[in-house]
């Protein structure tokens, strides 16, 4: 069964959609720009920590376990494990419910994302297929997908992009990608995205129950091993 040689974090870089959906299912990458931020910085601003949380909640992963997860890149760089606890961890608590008025908070849908643009650079939330100038989506597709994206498709992708069509140049991306795979839910939401691209093409026929109950399994074990 493919699922069981996967790390937690590999699970993490498969995860596609709210700030980079353009995700491969064989490179096994996560947001994007948004996590790639994370893990070269060891930090990110509330937005970016609050769409990736989220987006990380809505795949399965337990409170205990997000916390690990937000811990182990925090500290990485100058941050100790108890500033992270008084500056950090209150925010994560707060995403599953847990702190202030206790709301359960759902992972933002794709129209929610589009609608939060970063204010300034240090900023790295958002949709990139709105957020990026022509030329940096441009070249970031080149430099991330020159093995699957042509010509035509590059300009699909960017004329859709100029249209303000930015869900439908998700939905382009994902098809370029996932010659086969099921569109169904694409650009619509990062987390339909995630178990569309996640699959293999044989395992779609799945529920999201059984996807959402392997995802929880394979990154909670992972985590416990690290």
């Amino acid at each position: 069964f493919f699922f069981k040689q996967k790390t937690a974090y590999e699970m993490l870089r498969s995860l596609v959609g709210s700030e980079m959906c353009i995700r491969d299912r064989y490179q096994r990458r996560v947001h994007g720009e948004l996590y790639d931020h994370l893990k070269a910085e060891s930090h990110l601003k509330h937005y970016g920590r609050l769409q990736l949380g989220l987006f990380i909640k809505g795949l399965g992963l337990s409170l205990d376990d997000s916390l690990k997860v937000w811990r182990r890149e925090f500290t990485k760089k100058g941050v100790t494990g108890q500033e992270f606890d008084k500056k950090y961890a209150y925010n994560v608590r707060h995403m599953y419910g847990k702190e202030g008025k206790r709301a359960d908070y759902n992972p933002w849908s794709c129209t929610k994302i589009i609608q939060n643009n970063p204010t300034n650079e240090k900023e790295h939330h958002g949709c990139p297929f709105k957020v990026y100038s022509m030329s940096k989506l441009e070249q970031v597709l080149k430099r991330k997908y020159a093995s699957v994206i042509n010509g035509d498709d590059m300009r699909n992708i960017l004329k859709l992009k100029s249209e303000k069509h930015f869900q439908l140049a998700c939905r382009k991306m994902f098809e370029v990608q996932h010659p086969n795979g099921d569109i169904e839910g694409v650009g619509v939401h990062p987390n339909q995205y995630f178990n569309k691209s996640f699959l293999p093409v044989s395992y779609t026929h799945l529920t999201l129950p059984t996807i959402y109950s392997v995802q929880i399994s394979v990154v909670a074990v992972s985590l416990k091993k690290k």
